[in-house]
């Protein structure tokens, strides 16, 4: 991480929580690439209004193909069970120590750093190619 990068995130730190928000969706959106021009909005829009309307007409008329939304869910679910995520153990050592440390400092502290964790794990599960690879098979959630 650079020096300019550590700077930004401090001072993002600095900010309150409703301000943080609105950072993360400005960088959100600069990772997402441009915004679709108007004339590019209204084809996609209707793009998918004429799928709406063959879907609705495929269930009316018996065509659609219809699955159970559990086994939708589960299936989304097995997929992100398949996904391994380890920690180095120098990692898990100082995750242990930090959140100790918060708890220190402030009861349920450590808790809310722990669940902060998580989300992101669950952020890496959910787009694992967002993250910057390391080498194969490895990618930083933090780097």
């Amino acid at each position: 991480m650079t020096d300019a990068t550590r700077k930004v995130l401090d001072q993002i730190r600095t900010l309150p929580r409703s301000e943080q928000e609105v950072v993360l969706a400005a960088i959100i959106d600069s990772l997402d690439g441009p915004s679709p021009t108007p004339a590019e909005q209204t084809d996609v829009d209707v793009a998918w209004s004429h799928e709406i309307r063959r879907r609705v007409a495929a269930y009316r008329n018996g065509t659609a193909t219809l699955i159970d939304a559990d086994e939708v869910f589960a299936t989304l679910r097995t997929g992100v069970a398949t996904m391994k995520v380890r920690f180095d153990a120098g990692a898990a050592d100082e995750l242990r120590t930090a959140v100790e440390y918060y708890d220190g400092q402030n009861l349920g502290l450590g808790d809310a750093f722990e669940a902060e964790v998580r989300d992101a794990i669950n952020r890496v599960v959910q787009l694992p190619q967002g993250w910057p690879l390391v080498e194969e098979g490895a990618r930083a959630v933090f780097s």
